[in-house]
């Protein structure tokens, strides 16, 4: 687990792993609704998925 998210469970990663076996993007909400912890993404990106989808470097909050 990376170093930055110390207490993040494994069982938040696992369950973005069994969701992108049916579905391109899964999200995890976060606890208190007003962001994620984090985003997961079938490689390669799906066509419908636009090119600057996770370009966060604008506006991060209104993303997840």
């Amino acid at each position: 687990m990376p170093g930055d998210t110390p207490d993040l469970p494994g069982l938040v990663l696992a369950k973005l792993f069994k969701v992108l076996h049916r579905t391109d993007i899964g999200v995890a909400p976060d606890l208190a609704g007003i962001g994620c912890v984090a985003i997961g993404v079938s490689l390669p990106l799906a066509d419908w998925i636009p090119d600057d989808a996770f370009d966060l470097d604008h506006n991060p909050s209104t993303r997840c």
